[in-house]
């Protein structure tokens, strides 16, 4: 009898100690734009990487995904030069929109978008 008074208290440590995942996976999209554009965005490493697309159609995607931990900081920028581009913006935190922007017709203007990833 004593035995089956301690299974309930075990069970209950067990589950208090299980920890919820700290792991997100983090994904950068940039689409629907028409010409050469500037991404930069921050890496799995942390570090800032810059690099030229040259969008052929609004159809064309660029896209970067590493796993990251609650609590990281998210960051793309983009801009391009073409007066009849346009670009769309998103971060998606394990396959849900997390942040996204937009510029249309808006040459030079930079489209940025930073975060912290929520606990």
């Amino acid at each position: 009898m004593k035995n089956l008074i301690y299974i309930p208290i075990i069970l209950l440590i067990i589950f208090a100690c299980e920890k919820e995942s700290t792991i997100v996976k983090v994904q950068y999209k940039v689409r629907k734009a028409y010409s050469e554009t500037e991404i930069t965005y921050r890496d799995v490493e942390k570090n800032l990487k810059t690099e030229m697309v040259d969008f052929q159609s609004g159809e064309d995607v660029w896209q970067y995904s590493f796993e990251g931990e609650k609590g990281d900081i998210v960051y793309i920028s983009t801009r391009y030069v073409d007066s009849t581009s346009s670009v769309k913006v998103q971060v998606l935190l394990d396959g849900k929109i997390y942040k996204e922007g937009s510029s249309n017709n808006e040459p030079g203007i930079y489209v940025t978008i930073s975060g912290t990833i929520p606990y």
